[in-house]
C-alpha cells in the first residue's frame, strides 16, 4: 500500500544518507580535505533531496485527505437530509441517529474536531404525547445550531451529537436544557455526555455515554464520561 512504500523509500532514503555520513567520517579520519569537500556536499545534496521528496509525499497525503474529509462531510449531509424521522416528535429516530454516530465516528477519525454525545432520559414521558412533544422543542431550542443532531432513540430517551464544541460550552447547554425544563414544569431529565476520544469506535463511545446516562439517573446533576 502507500504507507509501506513510503516506508520503505524513507528507509532507503535513509541507509544512502548513513552509506554517505560513513564516507565523511573516514575522511574526516583521514584528515583528507578533498574528500570531506566531496562528500560533505554529496550529504548535504543528498539530506535535502530526501527532504523535498518527503515534502512533496506529505503535500500529496494533505491533499487526499482534505479529498476524503470533504467527500465524508458530504456522504453526512446526504445521510442526514434521507435521514429517518420520528412520528411523535419530529426529530430523527433511532436508525437514523445510529446511522450519523458512525459517520461522525470516522469523519472525526481524521482530526475533524471533537464531537460530543449528549444522551437525555425523560421520566415517565414514554406515552405521554404532549410532554415529549415539548421536550423535543426545548432539546431544538438548545441544541440550534445547524451541525447539532437532535434524535428520539427510544420511548424516552433523546440523543444529541454536536459537533467540534468545547466540553464546557455542551456542558452548559446540557444545563440550560435541564433548568428549562425544571421551568416548565416538565418530568426531570437525567444528563449523560461523552467526547469521542481519537481513534474510538461509535459503539464505544455511545456505550460511555450511556454509563455517564446511568450515573446521571442516579445523581441530579449531568454526568461525562
Amino acid at each position: 500500500g502507500t504507507l509501506a512504500r513510503a516506508v520503505a523509500e524513507d528507509r532507503a532514503a535513509d541507509r544512502e544518507i548513513g552509506a554517505r555520513v560513513g564516507e565523511l567520517v573516514t575522511a574526516f579520519q583521514r584528515n583528507d580535505s578533498d574528500a570531506i569537500r566531496r562528500e560533505a556536499s554529496a550529504v548535504a545534496e543528498m539530506v535535502q533531496g530526501a527532504i523535498e521528496k518527503r515534502r512533496e509525499r506529505e503535500t500529496a497525503q494533505i491533499s487526499e485527505l482534505a479529498e476524503s474529509v470533504k467527500l465524508l462531510r458530504k456522504e453526512l449531509c446526504d445521510a442526514r437530509r434521507q435521514a429517518g424521522r420520528d412520528a411523535v416528535t419530529e426529530l430523527f429516530d433511532r436508525g437514523a441517529f445510529d446511522d450519523h454516530v458512525q459517520r461522525t465516528a470516522e469523519l472525526a477519525a481524521f482530526g475533524v474536531g471533537r464531537p460530543f454525545l449528549v444522551l437525555i432520559d425523560v421520566e415517565s414521558v414514554a406515552s405521554d404525547v404532549t410532554n415529549l412533544r415539548a421536550v423535543s422543542d426545548l432539546l431544538v431550542r438548545t441544541f440550534l445550531r445547524a451541525d447539532d443532531f437532535v434524535a428520539r432513540t427510544a420511548a424516552g430517551e433523546f440523543a444529541v451529537v454536536v459537533v467540534d464544541s468545547a466540553e464546557t460550552r455542551v456542558l452548559a447547554r446540557a444545563e440550560r436544557l435541564r433548568e428549562a425544563a425544571l421551568q416548565l414544569a416538565l418530568p426531570p431529565l437525567a444528563i449523560g455526555a461523552a467526547g469521542l476520544i481519537s481513534g474510538e469506535f461509535a459503539g464505544t463511545w455511545v456505550e460511555r455515554a450511556a454509563r455517564a446516562l446511568d450515573a446521571a439517573r442516579v445523581d441530579s446533576r449531568t454526568q461525562v464520561a
